[in-house]
């Protein structure tokens, strides 16, 4: 695996398979080192994801069919450092947010909708936005938190995936954190079941079994963040020498 020398920079073409410097070859030939064709590492190769293309919910659905089939495919294609990669990561974290918080607060609603009043009702509908916008807030913190951390990884494997490329990769692996959400509300719906099941085992065992059955939602948050992190993963892997700032102009 290749690690880049010092004097790369963003602008240097690289062969986006290995990492060798393709600066002043003929793009129709291919990478000396791995032989992947030239025209596949230019920026032009990178023709843009589904909501790239298309920054609508249409788009953002098209997107998270395509992480959830190919998401190899995904990250080659990506453009680095574009315009609808922000409303990429806030429709994924909105989403998300929505899908922690919506289930449990239309259950408490129901279950309490007969006795409720409507001044109840009014601080209900405040209290499950609040929760909204701070499980909205959480989750772009750890998005944050991530982006430095593949940055700062990357440049210590020797790759070249500066901030740009970081902020890309965290934005397209963002939808990673609604399987997070749905996977918390699983848990919060078994947990009841998993601990009423658990009376019926022997104590020496009922004590552990407890603390398992109460932990299903922090477990089910965990598997799915791992979907995230996987996401992530394979980003670095395709971007990891990314082609995609503009080169200087030959004299």
């Amino acid at each position: 695996m290749a690690r880049l020398p010092s004097d790369i920079t963003s602008a240097t073409l690289l062969c986006e398979r290995c990492g060798y410097t393709l600066e002043g070859l003929d793009a129709s030939a291919n990478c000396p080192e791995c032989g992947r064709p030239i025209a596949d590492s230019l920026p032009s190769a990178r023709t843009g994801t589904p909501f790239q293309n298309d920054p609508t919910w249409r788009g953002f659905l098209r997107q998270c069919a395509m992480l959830a089939r190919e998401p190899g495919t995904l990250f080659a294609r990506v453009r680095i450092r574009h315009t609808a990669d922000t409303s990429m990561l806030l429709r994924s974290t909105a989403a998300a947010s929505f899908a922690a918080v919506a289930p449990s607060c239309a259950l408490l609603f129901a279950a309490a909708w007969r006795d409720v009043r409507e001044h109840e009702i009014l601080i209900g509908v405040l209290v499950a936005g609040l929760s909204w916008v701070c499980v909205h807030v959480v989750l772009l913190s750890l998005t944050a938190v991530e982006r430095i951390g593949v940055t700062f990884f990357a440049t210590r494997r020797g790759w070249r995936v500066p901030p740009p490329v970081a902020r890309t990769i965290c934005a397209h692996a963002a939808p990673g954190w609604i399987a997070a959400a749905v996977l918390l509300n699983a848990g919060l719906f078994l947990m009841p079941v998993a601990t009423r099941v658990v009376r019926d085992i022997p104590a020496p065992w009922r004590a552990w079994a407890e603390g398992a059955a109460v932990s299903l939602p922090l477990a089910g948050f965990v598997i799915g963040m791992l979907a995230f992190e996987t996401l992530v993963y394979i980003g670095v892997q395709r971007c990891r020498y990314a082609n995609w700032a503009a080169r200087p102009l030959s004299p």
